[in-house]
């Protein structure tokens, strides 16, 4: 459920645009599939894990609702944990990698390499 947009609030923070992000897209996609998975009658293991690289954004989180919602840690449905910056393959799509990043996170991305062999040479 790739997708790029702008977002449509103002910041002050990383810390509060990755919130953002994280809460308004990831973790709403995930709810969403598994909400489709259930309809289809699927078994899903519970929580499912959410991954970021910016500790503020996860201490955010943990004690974080909007309009009387829980947050997502108290649903139990997503945990949101912590990834060091070099082993975050999302990296892949948001920011400038050097030759050998950019062939780490794409073999961990795309797991049949002779798709992207030709590329990366």
């Amino acid at each position: 459920m790739a997708k790029s947009l702008t977002q449509k609030v103002i910041t002050l923070s990383v810390t509060e645009a990755e919130l953002y992000a994280v809460t308004s897209s990831c973790a709403q996609d995930m709810l969403f599939v598994w909400r489709m998975m259930q309809a289809m009658q699927l078994q899903v293991k519970l929580h499912m894990i959410l991954q970021c690289n910016n500790k503020g954004t996860i201490d955010l989180s943990k004690n974080w609702s909007t309009g009387g919602r829980s947050n997502l840690n108290e649903q139990k449905r997503i945990q949101i944990e912590w990834i060091d910056g070099n082993e975050n393959s999302a990296d892949l799509g948001t920011e400038n990698l050097d030759i050998t990043s950019h062939k780490k996170h794409t073999a961990t991305l795309c797991r049949n390499n002779n798709d992207i062999q030709p590329i990366l040479k």
